[in-house]
């Protein structure tokens, strides 16, 4: 039962499908294909609410440099880069408007290089006191 706690900017693209990946620190339980997900805002905060659950469909391992160059990561070494198409459209599924915000972002909370656990997922169903609450 993995939580997953968001910034409350992201909850708006995750309601409308458009952020359907997260980039996280390695866990020590990973997150596997077929877990389900809980995600929240506000995690650990009196504010802390539900924003819905999701399945997990796939989990990539990704390197990121300093100089701001993504790799997947084969778990035995550097692997493919991704080019400039593969990254606008990658940072774009994240929630973000440029390669440069994503890169930004995870500098800022990460000493890089790193490897990071890239988390996708399908079937994502709002929480229900979502639903009801502009009743």
């Amino acid at each position: 039962m993995p939580a997953i706690g968001f910034r409350p900017q992201y909850v708006p693209l995750i309601l409308s499908g458009e952020k359907d990946q997260t980039i996280r620190r390695q866990r020590r339980r990973p997150i596997l294909p077929g877990d389900r997900l809980y995600f929240y805002t506000g995690m650990r905060t009196p504010q802390c609410q539900a924003i819905g659950t999701a399945v997990c469909h796939e989990t990539l391992q990704l390197w990121i440099s300093r100089e701001g160059i993504f790799r997947w990561w084969s778990g035995v070494g550097v692997g493919h880069v991704l080019r400039h198409r593969e990254l606008i459209e990658f940072a774009r599924r994240d929630g973000f408007g440029t390669v440069a915000d994503l890169h930004g972002v995870l500098a800022s909370m990460n000493e890089l290089p790193a490897v990071f656990d890239v988390i996708r997922w399908t079937a994502f169903t709002p929480d229900e006191s979502r639903l009801t609450a502009g009743r």
